[in-house]
């Protein structure tokens, strides 16, 4: 795979990077989960199950597994982040969405002076707490992370283009806290500002799954969010004990 977490493991913890005594506490929480990310009942390497579901000792077995899911692009904040996602259903799609902020359509609309500025800028990514899955379990939580972030700040431009040849925000929701060489303060005021601007209806759209299981869904990671919600007055956590994706 192109993102590959042992490679961060080994480059944190060098030749101690498979005994978890010497993990942070990070490390420890989303260690025992690590297992069910690799998928043994589908066969493609490194994909990973996406799933409230749980095993017979009670214990979940995939990731995003309690709540809708806020915006975000597959990891973000690591310099080696996957280009594209493919997202398979495999049962108890019905009544989610899959929605999409595509940032290409919001730039190419932004004034020439506007656009030279961003075109500037440097991103710091970093983790910020419960920013995807907000009232994720602990272990769940360090399990994102650890898929989304670096295990240090990383540094990354704010203006991608894709390896389809278009323009766009490498936002990462869940990542990026500061832009390089701007206060806290100013990074914040930009951040909502692009935030307010690019999940707005206008740029984004909700993707129902049109069948209970079967649907293949591929989409750009460097430049598009996606998120997930559910039909209004659905039980979130009943759901996605029946849904799995992968």
């Amino acid at each position: 795979p192109r993102a590959l977490p042992i490679a961060k493991m080994i480059e944190k913890y060098g030749r101690n990077w498979q005994n978890p005594d010497f993990f942070d506490e990070d490390d420890k929480l989303a260690h025992p989960h690590r297992p069910f990310m690799a998928v043994k009942d589908v066969g493609g390497p490194g994909w990973s199950r996406v799933s409230g579901e749980k095993n017979a000792q009670g214990m979940v077995t995939g990731v995003f597994a309690d709540t809708e899911l806020l915006w975000h692009s597959n990891g973000s904040g690591d310099n080696v982040f996957s280009p594209l996602v493919l997202l398979y259903g495999k049962r108890g799609m019905l009544g989610s969405s899959t929605g999409f902020a595509v940032t290409a359509d919001w730039l190419d609309r932004q004034t020439d002076s506007f656009r030279s500025e961003l075109d500037e800028l440097v991103a710091v990514h970093d983790w910020i707490p419960h920013s995807i899955e907000p009232t994720g379990s602990p272990e769940h939580e360090a399990l994102i992370k650890a898929n989304f972030a670096d295990w240090q700040p990383s540094e990354m431009p704010l203006v991608m283009t894709s390896p389809g040849g278009i323009k766009g925000i490498h936002l990462g929701q869940g990542t990026v806290c500061k832009f390089k060489g701007m206060s806290d303060e100013e990074s914040k005021r930009l951040l909502d500002h692009l935030r307010s601007e690019l999940f707005s209806p206008k740029w984004t759209m909700d993707v129902w799954w049109p069948n209970d299981q079967g649907d293949l869904y591929l989409f750009d990671n460097s430049i598009t969010l996606h998120n997930r919600i559910f039909a209004p007055g659905t039980n979130i956590k009943e759901a996605l004990e029946k849904r799995l994706g992968f």
